[in-house]
Formats: C-alpha cells, structure tokens, sequence
C-alpha cells in the first residue's frame, strides 16, 4: 500500500512503515503530523483524494538535519553551497 502525499507545495510516494525526507517541518522531532493525501493505492484499488473522501497519512518526524551541499554544474568541487534544511517524517 502507497500514498502520494502533498508536503509544502510538493508531492512524494509515502509508503507504509518507510521514510520520506521532505523540507523543514515546524514540527519538534518525535511529534507526528498528519499529511494530506492526493492517493492512495492498494494491491486492488487506487482512491483519489476528489472522490468524496478526504484521507490523510499520519507521520511522525524523526528528525531535522541539513540536506547535502549543492554546487552549480560545472564549479569546482571545493566551493561551498547552499545547504536546505529538510526533515523526516516516518
């Protein structure tokens, strides 16, 4: 079972017992959080999120860490960039 789920503006595949790596949350680590979803599937059936029934996704963030640096294309490789802040929810 998945669920495309909508986290600030942007989708991601969550599935059942995993973890997503989403951007910051306003969420202290160890609180859960409830997701919107956009879908949810199972091995027989797929249910939209604009057939009546609204369901959300239950997450609880394990933790807030900054993401990998990010460098142009093409830079050299000892030059710093930026760094997003991103959080997890499992």
């Amino acid at each position: 079972m998945f669920a495309i789920v909508l986290v600030g503006g942007k989708q991601y595949r969550a599935e059942e017992g995993g973890e997503l790596v989403v951007d910051r949350m306003d969420v202290a680590p160890g609180k859960t959080v409830e997701l919107d979803s956009l879908l949810v599937a199972d091995g027989k059936s797929v249910h939209l999120a604009g057939e009546g029934k609204k369901s959300t996704v239950t997450a609880e963030v394990v933790e807030h860490f900054r993401g990998p640096r990010s460098s142009s294309p093409g830079s050299s490789p000892n030059v710093a960039g930026a760094r997003r802040p991103v959080s997890v929810p499992g």
